[in-house]
């Protein structure tokens, strides 16, 4: 689930998770505990808008994966 939730974000820049959630068709709690181990791994990056919690790729994982070959 996880890297559908970074291929998610790649694709929309940023997202919630409930949307995360409903484009994937996840239950919100396991999306996210899945999220948050993202944002501990440093994969992905948290703020907040307003209540919402906005998600998007953080910038040293996003040079990452543009540096691995294909």
């Amino acid at each position: 689930m996880r890297t559908e939730i970074l291929n998610f974000l790649l694709q929309n820049e940023s997202s919630f998770p409930a949307e995360i959630s409903r484009a994937l068709g996840y239950r919100y709690h396991r999306v996210i505990a899945d999220i948050q181990d993202l944002i501990r791994d440093g994969a992905i990056l948290d703020s907040f808008a307003g209540k919402k919690r906005q998600l998007k790729i953080s910038p040293a994982f996003h040079d990452y994966l543009n540096a691995i070959p294909y």
